[in-house]
């Protein structure tokens, strides 16, 4: 009955580390999915800048004209 009971204590005191290296693996993968999520709200941030700095610039500098004709051709 002792060495049962040493066995399943044992096999628990496996369990339990093994339980504590998946929770520090999910917390660097949910880590890691943080920063991909983070970098890609910049990106789509810089985009979205980048997009209204350009049209701004053409707006600015290109005749209205030919603005539809990029329009039409980028189309």
């Amino acid at each position: 009955m002792i060495l049962e009971l040493e066995a399943l204590e044992a096999e628990v005191a496996s369990v339990i580390r093994q339980v504590a290296v998946w929770t520090m693996e999910l917390e660097e993968v949910n880590a890691s999915r943080l920063q991909i999520e983070l970098a890609s709200i910049d990106f789509e941030l810089i985009q979205l800048k980048h997009n209204e700095r350009w049209r701004r610039f053409l707006a600015d500098h290109v005749p209205a004209e030919k603005l539809l004709t990029l329009s039409s051709v980028s189309s």
